[in-house]
């Protein structure tokens, strides 16, 4: 079943330009990415190391966000924290205030009660007031 969870979420949101029928042209691809250590001595010894990635694809009317952070952490030399997070969401934008979207979360924390957690959502959206900040 988490296979299967993944594979769907993954074909979703990588899969909207195949549904929008958009040249390559109108693609916009946009990107961040962070990279962290940290470490610690004294009395006890610490360190943590964190990562994360996200894309967004935007198609004319689809929109793709995917996003996978990453957290290890030891004390110590005693493994504190471990745990993988993939976020993905797609959207389909009717007019300039009104859309649709999917979204998954699947999070494997070696640390909790859980062997992973998964979850799925859709909804509609509406834009009441858009103004800059």
């Amino acid at each position: 079943m988490k296979k299967i969870g993944l594979t769907t979420s993954l074909i979703l949101a990588l899969s909207t330009s195949a549904f929008a029928g958009e040249e390559e042209s109108s693609r916009i691809w946009s990107g961040s990415g962070q990279l962290g250590f940290t470490s610690a001595s004294g009395n006890s010894d610490s360190e943590s190391l964190t990562a994360g990635l996200k894309i967004k694809l935007e198609t004319g009317k689809w929109v793709s966000d995917m996003g996978l952070d990453l957290l290890n952490a030891s004390s110590d030399g005693v493994d504190t924290a471990e745990r993988y997070t993939l976020t993905t969401k797609t959207g389909y934008k009717f007019d300039e205030k009104n859309y649709i979207y999917y979204g998954s979360r699947y999070e494997n924390d070696n640390f909790s009660g859980f062997d992973y957690v998964m979850s799925n959502g859709f909804g509609w959206g509406h834009k009441f007031e858009d103004t800059e900040t």
